[in-house]
């Protein structure tokens, strides 16, 4: 196979191995584009959880003002009181029972997936400098087996044949 060829394919097969390989990794169906999106799916499952929380923290206090004793209990925290009570005023929790929300929120990844003309780009980048290094690496050899060859003193084409 004449040199040529052999470097247009080793171009060709490294092109699309790169292309892969980048559109893999940080392409738009990629290792960390899919990263990014499981990380922002925890973000929206933990808000999801805490607002269900917060939600169920809310029922319970509607529940409850909707006795007679739960709004009296909220009378009296809001600061009305019955004649002839007397009336000590203490920070209630009971009726300032809505969640609040945790400081430890899931991190967000954010990424921005790589186009696909920006992978071949790349690939072919990489692979103009592969095929660059490979004939590099093939001249030098080839020139380290003319200088071995001069160097033997055998510099004619002739073959002895037996016989």
């Amino acid at each position: 196979m004449p040199k040529t060829r052999k470097y247009i394919v080793l171009f060709l097969i490294s092109v699309l191995s790169f292309f892969f390989l980048i559109t893999g990794i940080f392409g738009t169906n990629g290792y960390y584009y899919n990263k990014a999106l499981l990380s922002h799916l925890h973000l929206i499952e933990y808000e999801e959880d805490s607002m269900n929380t917060e939600l169920e923290a809310l029922e319970r206090q509607r529940d409850k003002l909707s006795t007679e004793e739960g709004l009296r209990d909220a009378a009296i925290g809001l600061g009305y009181y019955v004649e002839g009570d007397e009336v000590y005023r203490f920070p209630s929790p009971a009726l300032q029972e809505s969640y609040s929300r945790p400081e430890n929120k899931p991190q967000v990844i954010e990424f921005t997936p790589l186009k696909p003309v920006i992978c071949i780009l790349i690939a072919v980048g990489i692979s103009a400098l592969v095929v660059l290094f490979a004939a590099i690496i093939d001249s030098k050899r080839q020139t380290e087996d003319d200088f071995e060859q001069d160097k033997s003193g055998d510099t004619s084409d002739t073959y002895y044949i037996d016989g």
